[in-house]
């Protein structure tokens, strides 16, 4: 992004001996497309998504501005999506670790994949939940590590990957190399990485959608909070941040819901993951029914 990522990471992948094309690396600070590392900005012409295939590249890394978020493309030239990037750096991890995965603990917020939870199941390891906020994942981290816990990584959906040996923050660089040390470890691919990942979903894969609803006030949000808690209290329910649901029985199995006001429109967010858009449609559209009840 011609921004304060450029810099840092020319100087990882040569001190790795990573070898390397980077695109709008100036550090100008004016940006060469719209800044949010996705799909869509990625894959126009000229774009992320045309030179990995075209350089014959292993690997395609994107940073937000400040170079605190990675989105990865594989070596096909497919955005695979930021919320891979955690269970990637999940798997680096614990992967190297051997039997001191056993009892690990990662922490993440209510509104991401359950990738990392299945990643660190396979290893024996375990994940905590936060609000929304890497503020609260970090917090939850230290308290953890001053209790004793060994909490080995942290981080968000958005590609925000929080590795404590290096540092407390979302940090690009440290997510870049913990997927270059597992494409080397395993000898794998990137998109064989995703399927690997994609082998531990319980109901056969991870599809998150999102919706938006509109709020008069962020109280307004209550009541249908307490309503979707209430309707699935046989599940697995989380209050700290909003209602999260995550059904471990019956025609949701697999799945899971989030819904919590917006700190910062007047909205409600409700998420859904499950194996594929239909199903996450079908939950949001159960959901999105108790919310709209007198």
């Amino acid at each position: 992004m011609n921004s304060s990522g450029s810099e840092a990471t020319r100087l990882l992948l040569e001190d790795l001996e990573v070898g390397h094309v980077q695109l709008h690396g100036d550090d100008s600070g004016i940006f060469p497309h719209t800044p949010e590392p996705t799909a869509e900005n990625l894959s126009g012409e000229g774009g992320l998504c045309d030179a990995v295939p075209g350089l014959k590249a292993d690997v395609g890394f994107a940073q937000d501005p400040d170079g605190d978020r990675l989105a990865i493309v594989d070596e096909r030239g497919v955005y695979i999506g930021e919320e891979y990037t955690l269970a990637i750096a999940a798997e680096a991890i614990l992967g190297a670790m051997g039997d001191d995965a056993k009892g690990a603990v990662l922490v993440t917020n209510l509104s991401t994949s359950r990738m990392i939870e299945d990643v660190a199941a396979a290893y024996g390891a375990r994940v905590e939940r936060t609000a929304v906020g890497e503020a609260n994942v970090v917090e939850r981290m230290k308290a953890l590590k001053a209790a004793g816990q060994n909490c080995v990584l942290g981080g968000e959906g958005n590609g925000g990957v929080i590795w404590p040996e290096v540092t407390y923050v979302r940090d690009s660089l440290g997510a870049m190399a913990l997927t270059l040390g597992l494409m080397a470890r395993e000898g794998k691919t990137v998109s064989q990485l995703v399927e690997q990942i994609n082998a531990y979903a319980p109901a056969g894969g991870y599809t998150i959608v999102k919706r938006k609803q509109a709020l008069a006030t962020k109280a307004d949000a209550a009541p249908a909070v307490h309503r979707i808690a209430d309707r699935y209290a046989d599940q697995r329910v989380d209050t700290q941040d909003g209602v999260r649901v995550d059904f471990d029985a019956g025609p949701h199995a697999g799945s899971w819901v989030h819904v919590r006001a917006s700190n910062t429109e007047p909205i409600l967010r409700l998420i859904a993951e499950a194996a594929n858009e239909a199903k996450a449609a079908a939950l949001l559209d159960e959901v999105a029914a108790i919310v709209n009840e007198p």
